[in-house]
C-alpha cells in the first residue's frame, strides 16, 4: 500500500556528515592537537601515557577552548538527536489533522499486481487514486479506482476496478489501534459471473505498540459473493495477516518534518480462491479460459505467502510521502497445469510500492453564523 521546508539538504555532502558544523571540528582538532603533539614530541624511552595541562594554557587559548568546548557539546547532541527513537506522541500536522475532520486526495503505485504472492495474470503496473473522507469520531468512507497498464484490460474497461469502502478507525492509550471496514469491489472486465465473485470484503486491523515503536499488527478479512447459490470456492475466501516492523524515525530530515525508514516483514494464512478467481477473470477478458478447479484448491487453507520489505515515510506539513520495497515468497502454490500443490516453489517477486496524499482540513461553520440566516429567513 516526490517542495522541501526546513533545513536545506546538502547534496554534495552525505548524512550524517553535514549534521557536522565548523565549531565541532574545530574542537576535535583542538583536542587533537593537545593529545597527539605532546606525545610525538617525547623522548623514545618515555613510555607515560601523554597529558594536557590546561594551566599552561594562556587566557585567549582557555578562553577559546572553553568556546569550542560549548559548541561542541550543542552539535553533539544535535547530531545524536537526528539517530534518537521519537517519543509516542509526534507533533506533525499530518497527526493533528488525523483527530479532526479531514478530506484525503492521493495517488498509489504498485508495480506488480499480486493476490498473497500469486500472479493475477496482468502485466505491467497498477496506479490507484483515492478520496476520503474522515470525522473526527473514527467514521470514513474511501473511493478508490485501479488504472492497469496492460492492454487486455485498458482496451475493454476505462476503469476496470471501484472500490467503495466504509469503516471506523480508534486509537486506545496511544499504543493501540483498531480498524474495521467495510469494501464492495466493481469489476468491469471478465464475465458478468465473474465480476460478482467474491466483490465484499469485511476486514479488521488491530496494530499495538510493543516497545519504543516496535510494532505488532495483525489483519483478519473476509470476502463472499453478490451472487447466491455459488459453491464453497466461488462462495467465500478468508484470510489472515500477521506483520511486525520497527520504526526509526529521524526529525527534519531531507526537508521533512518526519522521515520514518521501517523494516519489517508480513505473513500470510488464507484459502487460495481469491487469487484464482481473479486470475480467471483476466483470462475470460483475452479469451483464454482457465482449467476448472480441482478439489485440491477448493480445501486449502494455510501459509501462502511471506514478504519482508522496508518503507519510507515523509511527512512535510498536511502532505505524505511514502515508498516500499517488498519481495513476495509465495508458499503452497498450485500448479493448475499439474494439478499438484507444492509447499516451497522457491519463487521470489520484488515489487516496488509508491504514493502520496494530501489533508485538507473541514471547517465548521459557525453557530452565530447559522442563527443569522434563520433570522433573515423570519423576517422575510
Amino acid at each position: 500500500m516526490m517542495v522541501f521546508e526546513g533545513t536545506k539538504m546538502l547534496t554534495n555532502i552525505p548524512f550524517p556528515f553535514r549534521l557536522v558544523k565548523p565549531g565541532f571540528l574545530f574542537y576535535a582538532l583542538f583536542l587533537l592537537v593537545f593529545y597527539v603533539t605532546p606525545a610525538s614530541a617525547q623522548k623514545k624511552t618515555d613510555t607515560s601515557p601523554p597529558s594536557v595541562n590546561l594551566d599552561s594554557l594562556s587566557e585567549n587559548d582557555k578562553i577559546l577552548f572553553e568556546m569550542y568546548k560549548d559548541t561542541f557539546d550543542i552539535e553533539l547532541q544535535n547530531f545524536l538527536a537526528a539517530f534518537r527513537v521519537a517519543d509516542l506522541k509526534i507533533d506533525t500536522t499530518i497527526s493533528e489533522m488525523d483527530k479532526k475532520s479531514h478530506v484525503e486526495i492521493g495517488v498509489d503505485f504498485v508495480s506488480r499486481v499480486l493476490i498473497n504472492g500469486r500472479e493475477q495474470g496482468l502485466n505491467g503496473v497498477v496506479f490507484l487514486p483515492c478520496v476520503g473522507y474522515y470525522h473526527k469520531t473514527g467514521l470514513y468512507a474511501l473511493l478508490t479506482s485501479n488504472f492497469y497498464t496492460d492492454k487486455a484490460i485498458t482496451q475493454y474497461a476505462t476503469v476496470p476496478v471501484n472500490i467503495l469502502s466504509a469503516g471506523y478507525q480508534h486509537d486506545f492509550f496511544k499504543i493501540w489501534s483498531v480498524d474495521a471496514s467495510y469494501s464492495r469491489i466493481f469489476i468491469s472486465y471478465g464475465s458478468v459471473v465473474s465480476r460478482s465473485l467474491l466483490n465484499n470484503t469485511f476486514t479488521v486491523n488491530t496494530g499495538v505498540n510493543i516497545w519504543r515503536r516496535l510494532i505488532f499488527e495483525a489483519s483478519f478479512y473476509i470476502d463472499w459473493s453478490s451472487l447466491r447459490n455459488r459453491d464453497a470456492f466461488e462462495e467465500r475466501a478468508i484470510g489472515f495477516a500477521t506483520s511486525i516492523h520497527k520504526e526509526f524515525i529521524l526529525r527534519k530530515f531531507i526537508g521533512a518534518k518526519i522521515f520514518t525508514i521501517s523494516p519489517g516483514v508480513t505473513a500470510y494464512f488464507a484459502t487460495d480462491n481469491l487469487a484464482f478467481v481473479r486470475q480467471r477473470a483476466v483470462a475470460e477478458q483475452v479469451h483464454n479460459p482457465l482449467s476448472l478447479y480441482t478439489t485440491g484448491i477448493a480445501h486449502f487453507f494455510g501459509f501462502v505467502d511471506i514478504e519482508p520489505y522496508i518503507s519510507f515515510d515523509w511527512r512535510i506539513r498536511n502532505l505524505d510521502i511514502f515508498t516500499s520495497a517488498t519481495v513476495a515468497i509465495p508458499f503452497n502454490t498450485f500448479n493448475y497445469n499439474t494439478n499438484i500443490r507444492i509447499d516451497n516453489p522457491k519463487e521470489y517477486r520484488p515489487y516496488v510500492s509508491a504514493g502520496l496524499k494530501y489533508l485538507f482540513a473541514v471547517k465548521r461553520f459557525k453557530k452565530h453564523s447559522a442563527t443569522n440566516n434563520q433570522a433573515g429567513n423570519i423576517n422575510r
